[in-house]
């Protein structure tokens, strides 16, 4: 008999306000991209950068501390992370 240690992923919703930036640039973009954050959504409204992220982990605090660690590794800054609703269907 085997025995199956299997906890499921599951998607966490929500966006971080970074500085450190002037626009989210092409080559920043690309940054982004490849440091993992190819789940998140950039956008700037007002001169605040958000990153709005729907991340797969075990936990809401694992999927803040990746991002939050990929986001920093670029030398950004975040200041602020707020959770976010899942998008509804139907």
């Amino acid at each position: 008999m085997s025995t199956t240690n299997a906890t499921a992923l599951k998607t966490h919703w929500f966006r971080l306000t970074v500085e450190g930036l002037d626009d989210w640039t092409d080559e920043l973009v690309g940054r982004m991209l490849a440091a993992g954050c190819d789940d998140s959504s950039l956008g700037t409204c007002g001169g605040v950068h958000e990153a709005a992220f729907a991340r797969e982990a075990l936990s809401y605090d694992e999927a803040v501390a990746s991002a939050r660690a990929a986001v920093e590794g670029l030398g950004l800054t975040v200041v602020r992370v707020e959770v976010e609703e899942p998008p509804t269907t139907g």
